[in-house]
């Protein structure tokens, strides 16, 4: 398993001055990340964050998040709702959610349910090209 697939590219993107926040449910996948990330030389850039359920455990990042990639992963939280409140709530007015859904677990029936809940938390959905993709963005003002 190639742990940090995606995190040690974002984590090289944003160099020494930014930061990535790696959340998951599973202690082993993030002591992947962490060993990926030494390896890589992007440690000091990436915070590992040990998930609870449908809690990402991003409070202390309210209103400071720029950007967050939610890939293959968010058919498994157990309230969807929830989880893009919670994703809503970290991101500056402005921040960017991509979500991106496998096609062997999620119909184009559920993600559409996923579009309909995300513009209902909040979010405006800025690229509507993929069929299990979607881009939302948090308006500049916000409704919460």
């Amino acid at each position: 398993m190639r742990y940090g697939f995606f995190s040690i590219p974002i984590a090289r993107l944003v160099g020494k001055n930014g930061s990535v926040v790696v959340v998951d449910v599973q202690q082993a996948m993030l002591d992947g990340v962490r060993k990926r990330a030494e390896k890589a030389g992007v440690s000091g850039i990436i915070d590992c964050r040990l998930a609870d359920g449908n809690e990402p455990c991003l409070e202390d990042l309210k209103q400071n998040v720029d950007f967050i990639p939610v890939i293959h992963m968010l058919h498994e939280t157990p309230d969807q709702h929830e989880f893009l409140c919670t994703m809503h709530n970290a991101l500056k007015p402005g921040g960017i959610l991509l979500v991106i859904e496998p096609g062997g677990h999620v119909s184009g029936k559920d993600f559409a349910e996923v579009r309909r809940t995300a513009k209902e938390v909040g979010f405006r959905e800025i690229d509507k090209s993929g069929k299990l993709r979607a881009v939302f963005q948090k308006p500049e003002s916000v409704r919460h």
